[in-house]
């Protein structure tokens, strides 16, 4: 159900989600490809560069069904910037690396860009020398984009999950193709979730997830888990792929394990229509911001 949807996403093989080696990279690559997931999100800040390395010297390099995309807005040095030298630098060892890229994304801009049209003559460009195939934006969270900018592109990726309907308000209105990242908040819809879990500190939500701002998201997520059970993984899935404006989604994995699940994912006829009657009780539940206190809506966004 999920394979013609699926991008396979590449930061939590990266390090930057906790300890992961190069062997479990490559088995985890290697066992993707094998079961016919031949998309990849890649960006050159990922493990500070490690993720286009291995990409760069992967044996399926030539293999034709593969499709890698990246992004670029930062230096060299992986700060966050739109200069036309700087992006450019990043582009050439990004092109360097990996050759020519299926999509490349425009990484979380706010207001930092000035002249748009520079920015879609500099992928007009990267088009007509066979650099890039389709040109993308991926947008930052809470930002409001405006639409006419957003359709300049041809794809448009942005975080859509149970705790995050905010993208579902406008891409009825996009003519772009629509790709969601972070279906399941970074594992906090996975089912091995648990408030009390501890990241270590190479794992960069070990900075963020803590305090006030994990207690609101676990009462988010037991107000979900109150509607549809204890399975959120699988609804969370369902919640994707239900949405008909949604073309691809991005799942970050860091094992094998992680994309049998995916390979394996069905719902029977029966949770289908279970699903699709708890999905409007949820879409009530976030319109009334997860039945929490409206104080909590500022800490969280």
């Amino acid at each position: 159900m999920l394979k013609n949807k699926v991008v396979i996403g590449t930061w939590s093989l990266s390090g930057d989600l906790g300890r992961v080696t190069k062997k479990n990279f490559f088995s985890t690559v290697d066992y993707a490809i094998d079961s016919g997931f031949y998309e990849f999100d890649l960006a050159p800040n990922y493990g500070k560069g490690k993720i286009e390395n291995y990409f760069s010297n992967y044996k399926y390099s030539n293999n034709k069904n593969i499709k890698l995309n990246s992004k670029f807005g930062n230096d060299v040095n992986g700060n966050k910037s739109f200069l036309e030298v700087d992006l450019l630098k990043t582009l050439e060892n990004t092109f360097s690396k990996i050759g020519k890229l299926n999509i490349l994304f425009l990484h979380n801009p706010r207001n930092e860009i000035n002249d748009w049209d520079k920015i879609f003559k500099l992928f007009d460009e990267l088009k007509n020398n066979n650099l890039i195939a389709y040109s993308g934006i991926s947008l930052a969270k809470n930002f409001k984009y405006q639409t006419n900018i957003l359709n300049n592109f041809d794809y448009v990726q942005d975080e859509v999950n149970l705790l995050n309907f905010s993208s579902l308000k406008f891409i009825n209105k996009l003519k772009t193709k629509f790709m969601a990242r972070s279906p399941l908040a970074t594992g906090l819809l996975s089912n091995e979730y648990s408030v009390n879990k501890k990241y270590s500190k190479t794992d960069y939500r070990h900075a963020w997830l803590n305090g006030q701002r994990l207690k609101i998201i676990d009462m988010q997520i037991q107000e979900i888990k109150k509607i549809i059970g204890n399975d959120i993984e699988t609804f969370s899935k369902f919640f994707l792929i239900s949405q008909k404006k949604i073309n691809q989604i991005i799942f970050g994995v860091k094992s094998i394990d992680h994309i049998k699940k995916i390979k394996n994912f069905s719902l029977k006829k029966e949770d289908l229509e279970k699903f699709n009657k708890q999905i409007i009780k949820v879409y009530n539940l976030e319109k009334n911001f997860f039945n929490l206190d409206k104080k909590y809506k500022k800490l969280f966004y």
